[in-house]
């Protein structure tokens, strides 16, 4: 029984307290850093937690800062911090929603939606909350709970480059700035480009996160897009904060951005087989696309059906001619049919061309003559070989006994 009661009190009186944050600071423009918490989301098989988590008053607001790490093996997306705000009393003062500053990827089966709020395993997203003067000196308490998705997502093509640099300011304060380029070896537009800075003292609590939009309204295929930056193009950016700057530990950057949807690649084309030997037939087609990560290659024998027998991790270009080969036992008589198709995040090309090979024994060469005695130990052989012939060498025999091989 007294095991039984020690159970009781730890989840009546201790788990209520997961999730409360609680500090009190009345200096203005000071700031503190609250403990750390975990929220588990057992539904999702997703483990997020809370960290960082700073208050810092000027006059006119109270920012709550805070940082939320994803322990999970599951990329997390439409990550949101929801802060409720208690006085001293525990009454409620506001209830506040933010989303997470995190990575952009794309929702797998919604290609032309962009999330922003992404966090990677083992990786975090940021968050601020701000809250009016009227309310900023009850605050005594924040309380959190984080909420999640977790489907799949796909990567941006797009490449930024980002360059930063700290500056002391003559008052003793932090400026970041730096540039945001696109690389053109990408050659691919971005639009609502912006970038995030979230900057930790050296005691690791947040102590400023800002943002800004960069770039021009452009039009992109005969689409205006807002914040754009075309490949080989870049942008400055310039954040004066009123950190000191000899409290700074680390400044944390992200990249977020948009950019055309994807789309399958398009089909190889001109696929044609060769028999190499009776282990090996080669394949060649051309690559007629620029987005694909690879082909996948089907094989039927004329008394099967088609059977992926290669998958070939491969992207060298548009017009570029692929070779690769299929290995196996081939036998004599029995016809083979290839076919192929490009592959990538979002989906299969339409399939190449059909051809078919067969495996036959090679016609026997004709006017076999010998011309004379090359030395005192060798006679000099000449034959014919037939036109289209598929022979890999030639066997010389005398009375019944292999003497050469002639390739």
């Amino acid at each position: 029984m007294k095991i039984f009661f020690k159970k009781i009190y730890i989840l009546i009186f201790i788990l209520p307290l997961l999730g409360a944050v609680s500090y009190k600071d009345s200096q203005s423009g000071g700031c503190i850093g609250l403990p750390s918490f975990v929220i588990k989301q057992t539904n999702e098989k997703v483990t997020l937690s809370t960290s960082s988590i700073n208050k810092i008053e000027t006059t006119d607001q109270t920012t709550v800062l805070g940082e939320v790490k994803n322990t999970s093996k599951f990329i997390v997306s439409a990550v949101k911090v929801t802060a409720t705000l208690k006085d001293e009393s525990g009454n409620i003062i506001d209830t506040k929603t933010a989303a997470v500053n995190g990575l952009s990827r794309r929702i797998k089966n919604l290609p032309d939606t962009i999330d922003s709020s992404v966090i990677l395993p083992n990786g975090s997203g940021y968050f601020s909350m701000t809250e009016s003067s009227s309310n900023q000196k009850t605050i005594a308490t924040v309380e959190t709970t984080v909420s999640s998705s977790t489907r799949k997502t796909l990567k941006l093509n797009g490449k930024l480059i980002v360059t930063i640099t700290k500056e002391k300011r003559s008052n003793n304060n932090l400026t970041a700035r730096g540039t945001v380029a696109n690389d053109a070896a990408t050659n691919i537009p971005t639009w609502n480009n912006k970038i995030v800075i979230v900057i930790k003292n050296k005691s690791g609590l947040i102590v400023f996160l800002g943002e800004q939009n960069l770039g021009d309204t452009i039009s992109i295929n005969n689409i205006q897009r807002p914040f754009a930056i075309l490949p080989g193009d870049q942008r400055n950016f310039l954040f004066q904060t009123n950190v000191n700057f000899d409290t700074v530990g680390s400044v944390i950057k992200i990249i977020n951005w948009e950019e055309e949807a994807p789309s399958p690649p398009v089909a190889p084309s001109s696929l044609k087989a060769s028999v190499e030997s009776a282990s090996q037939i080669s394949l060649t087609f051309k690559d007629n696309s620029t987005d694909e990560d690879g082909f996948k290659i089907f094989k039927k024998t004329s008394s099967g059906n088609f059977k992926m027998v290669k998958k070939v991790a491969l992207s060298p270009g548009e017009n570029e001619t692929v070779t690769t080969s299929d290995i196996g036992v081939f036998k004599t008589g029995k016809k083979y049919t290839y076919k192929i198709y490009a592959f990538n995040e979002i989906g299969n090309s339409d399939y190449s061309n059909v051809v078919e090979i067969r495996i036959s024994v090679p016609a026997a060469p004709t006017n076999l003559k010998a011309i004379g005695i090359k030395n005192p130990r060798g006679i000099e052989l000449s034959w014919d070989n037939p036109a289209n012939n598929n022979e890999t060498k030639f066997i010389i025999t005398r009375d019944g006994n292999k003497i050469a091989e002639v390739e």
